[in-house]
């Protein structure tokens, strides 16, 4: 089966057919833009509504948190994008960001965006 017709979008959320092999889990996507996870070489960790992504890394999230660390039983982002945290020091939400220099992309859940949405930010 081919992959885009594998997946469908309701309501700015792709879904993608459970028996079509293909083990990608739903995707949280806001007005066409993908919810993800940043790994940028000087900036950190973001998450966010990816605006804009162009081949020298300069990236424009919306809605954006930084992730300033996580515990528990998610070892990479790449848990993170597909489960969620357990335990984490996030930001408030900033309205948009500009990243000059991402390094990785990652897709979120909907489940991880929902939970990385909802977290409380992290207080000093």
């Amino acid at each position: 089966m081919n992959n885009e017709e594998n997946r469908v979008v309701i309501n700015g959320v792709t879904y993608i057919r459970e028996d079509s092999g293909n083990t990608i889990q739903q995707t949280e996507i806001l007005d066409g833009m993908p919810y993800v996870i940043i790994r940028s070489r000087d900036a950190g960790v973001h998450v966010g509504y990816l605006k804009k992504q162009e081949t020298n890394g300069y990236i424009e999230l919306l809605k954006t948190r930084r992730i300033w660390s996580w515990t528990g039983n998610r070892f990479t982002l790449s848990d993170i994008a597909t489960n969620g945290v357990d335990t984490a020091k996030l930001s408030i939400e900033l309205p948009k960001i500009t990243i000059f220099n991402a390094c990785e992309i990652i897709e979120c859940s909907v489940k991880s965006a929902k939970c990385l949405m909802e977290f409380d930010s992290y207080e000093i």
